[in-house]
């Protein structure tokens, strides 16, 4: 899940990361607009501040979880989430078609 949102976030030139260790993954929404690339990203490099989503940040989190819900996905409002072994290769191509789409219109309403 985290390689391929990565590889979304880098096809559209979005600088978010998704990180995180076993099946839970969290987004790095990038809240002070620095270059940061995606691949590779070292969560352990950027401060705690700059990891979270931050007041700054609460307005573009909830329309990219409201976006992703219109797609069929709901990440928790963190953002991010927990796989299981329910998620299958159907699911993931769902949140990558779903995330695709929200991604391009968060950057048409200009918020990435």
């Amino acid at each position: 899940m985290r390689r391929r949102v990565n590889e979304v976030f880098e096809e559209e030139h979005v600088p978010w990361a998704a990180y995180g260790m076993f099946s839970n993954f969290h987004f790095f929404t990038n809240p002070d607009r620095r270059g940061d690339r995606p691949d590779p990203f070292r969560p352990a490099r950027s401060s705690r501040r700059r990891r979270s989503t931050g007041k700054s940040q609460a307005g573009v989190v909830h329309k990219f979880r409201l976006a992703m819900m219109t797609g069929g996905v709901d990440f928790s409002g963190s953002p991010g989430g927990i796989t299981s072994a329910t998620h299958g290769e159907a699911e993931l191509e769902d949140t990558v078609t779903a995330l695709r789409k929200t991604v391009r219109m968060l950057k048409q309403e200009g918020e990435i």
